[in-house]
C-alpha cells in the first residue's frame, strides 16, 4: 500500500472514530424499549472503547436506534426548505431533516448515514408517481428508530399514511412558508390517496395549476414539511406513551370489497389498505356457483 493510501485509511477511520465517540453521550437515550440490539458495548462504553475491543472499525448497530423527542414545527420548516436543497425533492428531504435532527440531538449512528440513499424516491420513484415521496422518506427514518419487531412500525407507518390520505396540503402551517419562486398561500386539497399521481392529479384539478409548474413543486415542497413533522409527531407519542394510538380508520370499502376480494374471500385476487373505490367503480356482489 502506497503511503498516500495508508494516510486516506487512517485519516478515513479517525474521521469515523471522531463521529462515533457521540454514541457515548446519546446511543442509549430514547424508548425504553429501544435497545441497541447486536452492540456488543455496555451502557457506559464509549465507541472508542468498543473499538479497542472489536479492533479498528466500529459496527454499525442494529435496529431500532436511539430517539430524542424533536419539534415538528422545526421539522416542518426544515423539512420544506430542505427539498429545494442540492435537488433533493421529497422522500431526500422528508428523510435526511429527520435523520439530521436526530443526528443533534442523539448523535453517532445517525450521523454516518448517506442520506442521498433516499433520493430514488423523488416523483414517486424516478417520477413513476407510485408512493409518495414524502411519505416514503418519512417511512424509512421511522423503521431506523422503532426496527422490525413487535407492531410498532406497523402501526405508526398506517397511522401516517392513513393520516395522509385524508389530510389537507398544504396545510395552514406549511402555507405560510415561501419557496424560491413561489410567494404567499397556495390552493388546498385532500390528498385522498398516498400515490403520487392520485395527489398531484387532486391538487391540479382543485388549484387550476399544471403538474410542471413551480406551483406545484411548492406544494409538495410544503407537503413534504408537513408530513415529516406528522411522522415525528408520532414518533414523539410512542417516546412518550410506549405506544402508538391510532386515530385512522379504515375506510368501509376495505371491508365491504375485502369480503370477496380479500384474504379468505370467494375471489382472493386483492391485497391493500388503499380506498378501493377511489379507482375501482362499486359493483354487485357475484353469487356463488
Amino acid at each position: 500500500m502506497s503511503d498516500k493510501n495508508k494516510f486516506l485509511e487512517n485519516l478515513s477511520r479517525r474521521s469515523f472514530l471522531v463521529n462515533a465517540g457521540k454514541f457515548a453521550a446519546g446511543a442509549m437515550v430514547g424508548f425504553s424499549g429501544l435497545s441497541l440490539a447486536g452492540c456488543a458495548a455496555s451502557p457506559k462504553e464509549s465507541a472508542s472503547e468498543q473499538a479497542s475491543q472489536n479492533g479498528p472499525d466500529v459496527k454499525i448497530p442494529k435496529l431500532p436506534w436511539p430517539y430524542k423527542k424533536l419539534d415538528p414545527e422545526v421539522v416542518r420548516r426544515k423539512a420544506h426548505d430542505n427539498y429545494y436543497r442540492d435537488d433533493a425533492h421529497c422522500m431526500e428531504t422528508t428523510f435526511s431533516t429527520i435523520v439530521e435532527e436526530l443526528a443533534k440531538e442523539v448523535g453517532f449512528p445517525y450521523t454516518v448515514i448517506p442520506v442521498e440513499m433516499a433520493h430514488y424516491g423523488a416523483g414517486g420513484v424516478m417520477n413513476w408517481s407510485t408512493l409518495c415521496g414524502a411519505l416514503n422518506g418519512s417511512c424509512m427514518a421511522m423503521n431506523l428508530v422503532l426496527g422490525k419487531k413487535g407492531d410498532a412500525l406497523e402501526k405508526a407507518v398506517n397511522e401516517l399514511m392513513g393520516w395522509y390520505t385524508k389530510a389537507k396540503f398544504p396545510s395552514d402551517q406549511s402555507n405560510k412558508f415561501d419557496g424560491p419562486k413561489v410567494k404567499g398561500p397556495l390552493p388546498q386539497s385532500i390528498g385522498t390517496s398516498p400515490l403520487c399521481h392520485v395527489s398531484v392529479s387532486m391538487w391540479c384539478n382543485a388549484s387550476g395549476m399544471k403538474s410542471f409548474s413551480p406551483e406545484r413543486a411548492e406544494r409538495c415542497a410544503r407537503l413534504s414539511g408537513d408530513t415529516a413533522a406528522k411522522a415525528v409527531e408520532i414518533l414523539n407519542q410512542y417516546l412518550e406513551k410506549g405506544e402508538i394510538t391510532p386515530v385512522y380508520a379504515d375506510p368501509a370499502s376495505i371491508q365491504e370489497c375485502g369480503a370477496c376480494h380479500g384474504k379468505g374471500g370467494l375471489i382472493e385476487d386483492s391485497r391493500g389498505k388503499m380506498d378501493c373505490v377511489q379507482c375501482h367503480e362499486p359493483h354487485e356482489k357475484k353469487p356463488a356457483k
